[in-house]
């Protein structure tokens, strides 16, 4: 995978909640593993690994993995140096 910097993902996460907000101030936004993966220009193994150690958080439906747009937002954040 390419390297993306954490200010282009900041980036993209804003354009998402952006979009979000504008579309349905109500509705929360989940994403699936493929779409978080694409979104943080990550592996699958590299998420797992952030769901793992709890760096990430996440909800789990009938085996499949969830991620909220604004926990993924805040986990940068929260690591943004």
């Amino acid at each position: 995978m390419e390297h993306i910097s954490i200010e282009k993902r900041l980036e993209n996460i804003e354009a998402l909640l952006v979009n979000n907000f504008l579309t349905n101030k109500e509705e929360v936004k989940w994403l699936n593993i493929n779409e978080t993966c694409k979104l943080l220009s990550m592996s699958k193994k590299t998420l797992q690994s952030w769901r793992d150690t709890g760096l990430i958080r996440f909800s789990k439906i009938g085996g499949k993995i969830y991620f909220k747009l604004s926990d993924i937002d805040n986990t940068l954040e929260k690591h943004y140096k």
